[in-house]
């Protein structure tokens, strides 16, 4: 989603400023997860990635993760959807307002 917004933008979250690097051999996961995050679906919130879209897009792509690689793609999944989630509302913050903390712009 930030690397979609950045597109769309070109606006950089701070997120994405100083990223770490990879750890070797792990590259492909964060491969898979951004082409993934590309088609989420989202509507009055952020969703996770469901199982039928994950298995959709492995299918596609004709890939056969190891269960590992499979676990590390939800579980990056899950600490973004943790990184949006709004204490005060009990909710996930909206892509909008993703969109609106990137660019510094106050909420409506």
């Amino acid at each position: 989603m930030l690397h979609e917004i950045r597109k769309q933008t070109g606006v950089v979250a701070p997120e994405l400023e100083s990223l770490p690097e990879l750890p070797r051999g792990t590259e492909h996961i964060w491969t898979w997860y951004c082409e993934l995050d590309s088609k989420r679906q989202a509507g009055m919130s952020i969703n996770a990635f469901s199982w039928s879209d994950i298995q959709a897009y492995f299918s596609l792509k004709r890939i056969h993760p190891m269960a590992w690689e499979l676990d590390a793609v939800v579980r990056v999944d899950d600490a973004f959807l943790a990184s949006r989630y709004d204490n005060k509302t009990g909710t996930t913050k909206s892509a909008k307002s993703l969109k609106r903390q990137m660019s510094g712009k106050a909420a409506k």
